[in-house]
């Protein structure tokens, strides 16, 4: 999934400074895989992460949004 965005992101310039934000911080929470999905450049990324660190994934991923400035982001756990 990680090869994948980033081939998004560089070899078709489809994300954008959010989503590139959100799969760093779920690669480095953890998480086995993220991508930007959607139409980009505000789209959506989904992450696969163990469920018991769903919660604190999508804490850590608000509270960077909340410190770079971006809009808070909304989030789906399924």
């Amino acid at each position: 999934m990680y090869r994948s965005h980033a081939s998004l992101e560089v070899d078709f310039d489809v994300s954008n400074d959010a989503l590139n934000l959100a799969v760093d911080v779920a690669f480095n929470a953890g998480a086995l895989g993220a991508r930007l999905a959607g139409s980009g450049r505000g789209g959506s990324v989904v992450a696969l992460i163990r469920h018991t660190q769903a919660a604190s994934t999508a804490q850590l991923i608000d509270e960077v949004f909340r410190e770079e400035g971006f809009p808070r982001p909304s989030f789906a756990l399924i």
